[in-house]
């Protein structure tokens, strides 16, 4: 988990390793979510770092929570 600013607001940066973590899936599962336009666009702070607003993967757990 990572802490930062984003549009002059603090904002939680999550890695993919959390992001499944929370969700109970695996990281693979995430990556086709994200390929397939089911999860948050990532954001890239580097060659080997990607990131979630955390804000963003709670949004979609609610949006799955809301389906059920």
């Amino acid at each position: 988990m990572l802490i930062g600013l984003d549009n002059g607001k603090l904002e939680t940066f999550l890695r993919v390793k959390d992001v499944a973590a929370r969700l109970g899936i695996g990281a693979s599962t995430w990556w086709g979510w994200v390929k397939a336009g089911k999860a948050p666009q990532s954001i890239k702070l580097g060659s080997r770092i990607t990131v979630w607003r955390a804000s963003d993967v709670m949004a979609l757990v609610a949006r799955l929570e809301n389906t059920r």
